[in-house]
């Protein structure tokens, strides 16, 4: 987000339109805004953050690059409150409300973050990211895989290029006991990935684990821990452990 095209673009579009040209400190929100973007521009997040704050009570995307900013800074406490607050002042917010989901599915919050998934397909019934969502959500319980099954049918239907969506459809079909069609799935989501799809490379290792491929395991977890960008994510650390317990 730093530096790109984007944010210089929206800075410019900000100046044309006389709202970026106050100190911040006693700046309206807008302005706030714009100087803001002017940081990122220059990759100072921590100087962003109190500028967002500024700002997000007035601009929505002031408090959508806010939450952003605390999720990679690790502190997705404040990142889920920070979106909950937009949520409150413009709920039409679909990409927000799936953020917040994604936060408490995290945090093992997961009936919230399915009435927020929800919410999201009562108004856009197509919405990838929360059928993908609730397909990740069923698939934890042995009575809900046909149902997980669907949803991510549903996603794949919409966007069959996105690479994450046949990561699910290829975990869901290994907890099915499916292993060909777990293969099948992962192989496409690491292939429109070039290679570089993480957590698919973890799940094909669950695949190769349970059938008792040690070796091939061992390595899939290898290159899913090398590609890995976040260490807390839950995936990540069993990963790490069931690599320790092959040594």
């Amino acid at each position: 987000m730093a530096g790109s095209p984007y944010v210089l673009s929206e800075v410019v579009g900000l100046m044309k339109r006389g709202k970026c040209c106050r100190p911040w400190r006693s700046a309206p929100p807008w302005s706030a805004y714009a100087h803001a973007l002017i940081a990122l521009r220059d990759e100072h997040a921590s100087a962003a953050i109190p500028l967002l704050r500024r700002a997000a009570g007035a601009v929505p995307a002031a408090g959508v690059r806010l939450g952003y900013l605390l999720e990679r800074a690790g502190r997705s406490d404040e990142a889920a409150a920070t979106y909950e607050a937009v949520l409150l002042r413009w709920p039409q917010r679909a990409d927000v409300r799936v953020r917040v989901a994604s936060l408490l599915l995290r945090s093992g919050h997961d009936v919230a973050a399915r009435l927020h998934l929800e919410r999201v397909l009562a108004d856009d019934p197509e919405n990838v990211a929360a059928l993908n969502n609730l397909a990740l959500l069923a698939a934890n319980d042995d009575a809900q895989l046909d149902a997980a099954s669907a949803l991510v049918a549903r996603a794949v239907a919409c966007e069959p290029s996105r690479p994450a969506l046949h990561d699910t459809s290829g975990f869901i079909a290994w907890r099915r006991g499916a292993i060909d069609a777990a293969r099948a799935d992962l192989q496409r989501a690491l292939d429109l990935s070039n290679g570089t799809y993480a957590e698919a490379h973890y799940h094909m290792a669950l695949v190769d684990l349970s059938t008792d491929d040690v070796k091939r395991g061992a390595a899939s977890l290898r290159r899913a821990l090398a590609l890995d960008y976040d260490s807390d994510a839950e995936w990540s650390a069993d990963a790490r452990r069931r690599l320790a317990d092959l040594r």
